[in-house]
């Protein structure tokens, strides 16, 4: 309750910070509002650091810190209806526009604003002293500093926290140090998402046991197909019984390897003296079992070769602690060890955690992971012990952190939730606030990164580049996030978690299950009163909106704080004239709607930040280069809304376009994604404004339409005639996405050449020659590579060249003839995996160079060449079909 409160109080401190110029005659109140906040922030911060162990304040302490967590957003609203009631922009926007007629109006509105807003200050700054007094009234008192005793039980987040109000030590206080910050190539990373190979870790420990029994003329390359075909009939259970004389045949004077599968209870000791009286000359073991020591109990007279799931974590543990810990605090193996052997009831869920804890944040004190084993239970559940890791976690995180996965609790079980729409909702809600948009944006995209990195949430889908694109939550964590997001009042009684969704939290909606929220939109003498200060309005998924303008216009009218609405995956074909009511809108998402392409021509939004639309097809592996199958014209006035920095997809007007020139004055644009047509005016148009955004450009979609038959150009154009409108190339350039070809030339060479930051490039229905490929084999931080439907300069044959690719890691290619595919020695040492969309396959060659190649996908039903079936299991890393490999 302490970091919700103090979340709320905060953000009151924020507006009232920046807006403290334009209260006006209001400000008296304000101050001593701010002031009496600022002390309870205080106060609540020391809440914060002394939480008790239980986790949870006394009655009394949580019920005052409720108090002031309402008190704080009833302010906040109220200075920010006020605010939006006196901007003249609003009544700019209602179309009021000729000479000065809209000044009157605008002014008599503001006048009544300021009134209100002073009767309501000013019963608020009574409840404020009231509050305040009440905490002394019931003896809610400031806890002492914390004991060196206590800090020991404390994580590193907290006495980071501690030493940044002053109590443990002075210094600046960074939110982003209490994490460890991996890169997407740090190979701490790949060890802490990789699933464990212990196929391959038997293979190296057997080789070595081989290499010191080493007999002459046997080299290591055999070594390893002999394990590699005793691993798969461990893995497949074939054991080979024989009679004793072919066996004393097989194993006299030899080395013997020997498996045993879920020996527990085995009595080694008659089977070790047997193959001793038939005269092995040496053996080794490999044993199957749950537990390591039980081994030492049935193995006798030698020492056996013991490799399981708990060794393969150990080992990481160890590798991402190894160089975070100095010299006096070393972790040992039996406390890594004890915290795994308890985790194991469940496999996966708990020792994830784990690892994923320690990933997050490798330099945990020992007397922290021996609270953690003490806590934990041998062969206790996995609800008892995984609720017990998820705390473990949960009690890391900053208390800004915590909010934000609270609120998952508001979304389905089961339900895959979108990076872009998470992070959107978090700041228009105001739980990650700084003192900006792109600085509460950048610390909402960390706050999503750290909780998939403790595994808190579960990656869904994972971008060429190694982003976390969307998330999923693991039914304990969903069930623990439940209980806690109840106890913080984040999650209201009085709504329903099918409702909740669609609302801003504490926003005081009230519904029944059985109530349809169209038809509660649709009522403006019920909405008038509730909806005024919703701040997120996500009808995702809603059906029949298009039969309800109405409710639409509600929206527009009534929601007049309104920062995020997404109409995704709704059937909605035009946006009301009233759209332009919601001056404090902040995030409109259109996308996967049958818009009609006129909807958004009039829009004219000062503070829109996000303007999302297209329909696409993303058909072609789910790695977001899907065709725009239709979008919504750009606005005409779209150079005035100069807080941009997502414009993705629009389309650009007909003929001149001048307004892809005006794009170039959005210097806040990260994202921009259009479709234009092959016209050259258009052309350079959208160069000269990519040429103006070469400084901010991160993500850059093109989409080129040929022209319509009755406007074709009969004479080809010169090939170059729009190279000189674009001299500045992206530097920030991270994604590019081409679709169609245009006459007047070469657009991929033009921004793939030397654009080093590029990692993801997605080219459609379009060309592809040898220099197109030496440009993106030139391409250093190139990790994806989508090719759908292109047509190639070599027939059908994609072949990837010598010494290019080299961090490569993801490879799609779909349709355009492509049937052979052909790796050269040396290059693309990194690709991982490898998409092939077509209907025939006739030739594959030199994946032998690629040394971490680990899964191939191909079409269902597909039937492979028996040359293509013998390169991939030619391949060192090759298994079967269901172990490394898939196809």
């Amino acid at each position: 309750m302490a970091e919700l409160a103090g979340g709320a109080v905060r953000s009151l401190l924020s507006v009232i910070s920046d807006e403290a110029q334009l209260l006006g005659g209001v400000a008296g109140d304000v101050q001593f509002i701010k002031e009496e906040m600022e002390s309870m922030n205080s106060f609540l911060m020391h809440l914060a650091r002394k939480t008790p162990r239980s986790g949870e304040h006394d009655e009394q302490v949580s019920t005052w810190m409720k108090q002031v967590r309402d008190l704080a957003h009833d302010c906040s609203n109220c200075i920010d209806i006020y605010l939006r009631r006196r901007d003249p922009a609003v009544y700019h926007a209602r179309g009021v526009l000729l000479g000065y007629l809209w000044w009157v109006p605008w002014f008599v509105k503001k006048t009544l604003a300021q009134h209100l807003a002073a009767t309501q200050l000013r019963d608020l700054k009574a409840r404020a002293r009231d509050v305040g007094e009440r905490r002394l009234r019931y003896g809610v008192e400031v806890p002492t500093k914390a004991a060196d005793s206590d800090k020991l039980l404390m994580s590193p987040t907290e006495v980071s926290l501690q030493a940044a109000a002053g109590v443990v030590a002075e210094g600046d206080y960074d939110l982003e140090d209490d994490y460890y910050m991996a890169t997407n190539d740090d190979p701490r990373r790949e060890l802490a998402f990789s699933e464990p190979r212990l196929f391959f870790k038997c293979t190296e420990t057997l080789i070595k046991w081989l290499e010191h029994q080493h007999k002459d003329g046997e080299d290591e390359e055999y070594c390893r197909e002999r394990i590699k075909q005793v691993l798969k009939r461990i893995k497949e259970h074939l054991l080979i019984q024989e009679t004793t004389e072919r066996v004393r045949e097989h194993v006299k004077g030899k080395r013997i390897l020997v498996v045993l599968k879920n020996a527990s209870g085995y009595k080694w000791e008659e089977t070790a003296r047997a193959l001793q009286d038939l005269g092995c000359s040496s053996m080794a073991v490999v044993v199957t079992t749950k537990y390591k020591q039980s081994t030492k109990e049935f193995c006798y007279g030698t020492e056996p070769i013991v490799y399981s799931s708990i060794e393969y974590y150990h080992d990481t543990a160890v590798q991402l602690t190894s160089r975070s810990v100095n010299d006096d605090d070393k972790y040992t193996a039996t406390i890594f060890h004890e915290i795994l052997e308890k985790c194991r009831m469940d496999s996966v869920f708990c020792i994830k955690m784990f690892i994923h804890a320690l990933f997050a944040n490798p330099t945990r004190r020992r007397e922290e992971l021996d609270k953690l084993s003490n806590s934990l239970v041998f062969g206790g559940s996995v609800e008892t012990n995984g609720y017990k890791m998820i705390k473990f976690s949960y009690n890391d995180l900053h208390r800004d952190y915590k909010t934000c996965l609270l609120y998952l609790a508001i979304f389905h079980k089961d339900e895959k939730i979108n990076r872009t729409r998470l992070i959107g909702r978090w700041v228009a809600e105001g739980l990650i606030t700084r003192q900006d948009w792109p600085s509460s944006v950048s610390q909402a995209e960390r706050c999503f990164d750290v909780l998939a990195d403790l595994w808190l949430v579960c990656p869904s889908d994972i971008d060429d580049g190694g982003k976390v694109k969307s998330i999923t939550l693991h039914p304990l964590v969903y069930s623990f996030i439940t209980k806690m997001a109840r106890k913080e009042h984040i999650l209201d009684t009085r709504l329903s978690r099918d409702l909740a969704r669609h609302f801003s939290i504490l926003s005081n909606i009230r519904l029944r299950p059985s109530d349809n929220i169209l038809d509660f939109l649709k009522q403006p003498s019920n909405a008038s009163s509730q909806l005024n200060l919703v701040k997120v309005l996500d009808l995702d998924g809603c059906v029949s909106l298009r039969d309800n303008q109405r409710c639409l216009r509600n929206v527009c009218t009534l929601l007049i704080l309104l920062k995020y609405l997404s109409l995704r995956n709704t059937d909605v074909t035009q946006l009301p004239k009233e759209i332009n009511r919601l001056q404090q809108l902040e995030v409109l998402d259109i996308r996967q709607t049958p818009m009609n392409t006129s909807a958004i021509k009039q829009l004219m939004l000062l503070k829109l930040k996000r303007l999302l639309a297209g329909q696409s097809d993303d058909t072609g592996g789910g790695g977001g280069g899907g065709v725009i199958l239709s979008t919504v014209k750009m606005p005409h006035k779209v150079k005035k809304m100069t807080d941009l920095e997502v414009l993705s997809h629009v389309q650009a007007s007909k003929h001149h376009a001048t307004e892809l020139r005006e794009i170039g004055q959005l210097w806040q644009l990260r994202v921009f994604g259009v479709v234009i047509y092959d016209w050259k005016a258009q052309l350079e148009n959208l160069l000269q404004g990519i040429n103006d955004l070469n400084e901010c450009l991160v993500s850059l979609s093109i989409e080129i339409k040929p022209l319509p038959a009755s406007e074709a150009v009969a004479t080809p154009p010169d090939a170059d005639a729009i190279s000189a409108h674009c001299k500045n190339r992206p530097k920030l350039l991270e994604s590019l996405s081409i679709s169609g070809v245009t006459m007047y030339g070469r657009l991929l060479p033009f921004f793939a050449r030397g654009c080093r930051k590029l990692a993801k490039v997605t080219l459609h229905n379009t060309l592809l020659d040898k220099d197109d490929m030496a440009s993106l084999a030139d391409l250093p931080n190139l990790r994806g590579l989508m090719l759908r439907h292109v047509k190639l300069h070599t027939e059908g044959k994609l072949i990837i060249q010598t010494n290019g690719f080299q961090n490569l890691k993801n490879l799609l290619v779909e349709g355009g003839g492509i049937t052979d595919i052909s790796f050269e020695t040396g290059e693309a040492s990194k690709l991982e995996k490898i998409v092939w969309l077509i209907d025939v396959i006739e030739s594959l060659s030199g994946i032998n160079n690629l040394p971490k190649l680990n899964k191939m996908v191909f079409n269902d039903g597909l039937r492979l060449p028996e040359q293509v079936k013998q390169a991939i299991e030619a391949h060192p890393n090759f298994i079967d079909h269901n172990g490394i490999w898939w196809y």
